[in-house]
């Protein structure tokens, strides 16, 4: 099991084919926009750009990672990752202020694709998620962050929703060992 949402996939496919189809056409293409107007039929054109910007956080930490996301190897620790660098706290910060007006954002959307709604709670629980790897990447860097009670609590009710968005596309075999890194991460902090 991938912790990467389904909707995340949207934007590379569609750049891809639009690149495939006619490179010199669409090497600036809106991808945002498109996204919006032709995957989520997002009427508060929302959806994509918010998309669009957490897509582009996961390396703006400080922190180097190959074959990761810094905020992924940060929210579990317990998988192996090649993870070069420390954070830095400025850049953190940044990140960690992205993340929160993205998901302030996200409620705005009106998407009427077929699996908008769907989408919508995805984004939500990945960026819910990059988020508290942020704040442990923040604590490494000596930024305040929250509590060790909400620091477990908040993950616990993104990993709650993350499941049910699992379950809305897919099967359920492998979800609790794909789950297990996550279920780790809440056990590290004080009950």
């Amino acid at each position: 099991m991938e912790l990467q949402a389904f909707c995340t996939s949207y934007p590379p496919i569609v750049y891809g084919g639009a690149a495939g189809w006619r490179l010199a056409t669409n090497a600036d293409l809106d991808l945002p926009a498109v996204l919006d107007r032709h995957v989520f039929h997002d009427h508060a054109r929302v959806l994509g750009g918010v998309l669009d910007t957490v897509g582009r956080v996961w390396d703006r930490t400080g922190r180097r990672s190959f074959n990761s996301s810094p905020l992924q190897a940060a929210l579990i620790p317990d998988q192996r990752h090649l993870i070069t660098h420390d954070p830095d706290p400025d850049l953190v910060e940044t990140v960690i202020t992205t993340l929160v007006r993205a998901l302030a954002d996200l409620p705005r959307a009106r998407p009427h694709s077929p699996d908008g709604a769907l989408a919508v709670r995805e984004l939500a629980a990945a960026i819910g998620l990059a988020r508290h790897g942020a704040w442990r990447l923040g604590r490494t860097a000596g930024l305040a962050t929250p509590g060790d009670a909400e620091m477990r609590a908040d993950p616990a009710a993104w990993i709650a929703e993350y499941r049910e968005c699992w379950l809305a596309r897919n099967r359920p075999g492998g979800m609790e060992r794909g789950f297990g890194p996550l279920t780790s991460t809440l056990n590290s902090y004080t009950p």
